[in-house]
């Protein structure tokens, strides 16, 4: 097994032969493993934990490789296993990928520090140095659970509300995540609440939504949401009623076709054939009828949504 060892410093050591890699990565992706000792100076640590606390993790997985390698460990401090025992480790080398790290540790311990163990991982720590010339970083935060299998769409309405609410919560602190989908969402082990990672390309925000977001509303313009990735992550979780249906070759307002069959018909351009504006108005109706049942099977419930006779 790896192991990370620090006295007031961070030590990655790991057998070159090891052959783990991440689910999500590719047949002939590279081993998981170091084949240099690279050291870390404490940048920040917990308030609680001593300033000359000997630091070790065991690293059991490599989570995820790209600008930056995450991987799974157990965190113990002076020999004993620490309160946030279970950790992921993010390493990033380089100074542009240092830099963002650096960056993404600031809002956790700063705007974030309130949504902690809420909706998004605990900060655990955040440590520095240098291998051959070249700077590296390494960000310690409470592993949560595994990625969503599932898309966002085809969730329940359960998580994907509370998916929603966590990305409010984090633009109500000031951060605007700037990479939010599914590949950032985890599963928290225990109760399966959504938890928000992957904040290395976030930033600080003044965030403008116009008001509260209503499930099953009509999905309104996105300049009457007042913010840009509040709006699309409702898209993307399904949060509304489509905005508009088809009707005789032309778009309406889905309001039109929930007000009844006949009051549908009366609203064919005039001139219409009557048995024809019929006909498009029952094919109409079907098509929104058929999103709100398999909607309802996604949620396991009645949508709040019903069409008039």
């Amino acid at each position: 097994m790896a192991r990370l060892e620090l006295p007031a410093s961070l030590l990655l050591l790991a057998p070159a032969c090891d052959d783990r890699t991440p689910a999500s990565a590719e047949e002939g992706a590279e081993p998981l493993g170091f084949t240099t000792v690279d050291t870390f100076e404490a940048v920040h640590t917990p308030p609680g934990d001593l300033k000359d606390a000997r630091y070790s993790i065991d690293v059991s997985d490599l989570l995820h490789e790209g600008n930056t390698k995450v991987y799974r460990g157990t965190l113990s401090v002076d020999g004993r296993r620490h309160r946030n025992a279970d950790v992921v480790c993010k390493l990033a080398r380089g100074k542009t990928s240092v830099e963002a790290l650096h960056r993404e540790a600031d809002l956790y311990r700063g705007r974030l520090a309130p949504l902690q163990g809420r909706c998004i991982p605990t900060f655990v720590g955040l440590f520095g140095g240098e291998t051959e010339g070249e700077e590296r970083a390494c960000l310690v935060l409470t592993y949560e659970g595994s990625v969503m299998q599932l898309s966002l769409y085809t969730s329940t309405i359960d998580f994907r509300k509370k998916v929603v609410n966590a990305l409010l919560a984090v633009h109500k602190a000031g951060v605007h995540h700037g990479a939010f989908n599914e590949a950032h969402i985890v599963v928290r082990d225990g109760d399966h609440a959504p938890v928000l990672v992957g904040f290395d390309t976030a930033e600080e925000h003044v965030c403008h939504l116009s008001g509260p977001i209503e499930f099953y509303a009509p999905q309104p313009h996105s300049s009457a949401v007042g913010c840009e990735e509040v709006y699309w992550a409702c898209v993307v979780a399904a949060a509304w009623l489509p905005a508009t249906v088809d009707f005789l070759n032309t778009t309406i307002p889905v309001e039109w076709a929930l007000e009844g069959f006949e009051e549908l018909v009366a609203r064919a351009p005039k001139g219409t054939d009557p048995d024809l504006a019929r006909m498009h108005a029952e094919l109409t109706r079907e098509d929104l009828l058929e999103w709100i049942e398999e909607r309802e099977l996604y949620d396991g419930q009645p949508l709040p949504v019903k069409i008039a006779d």
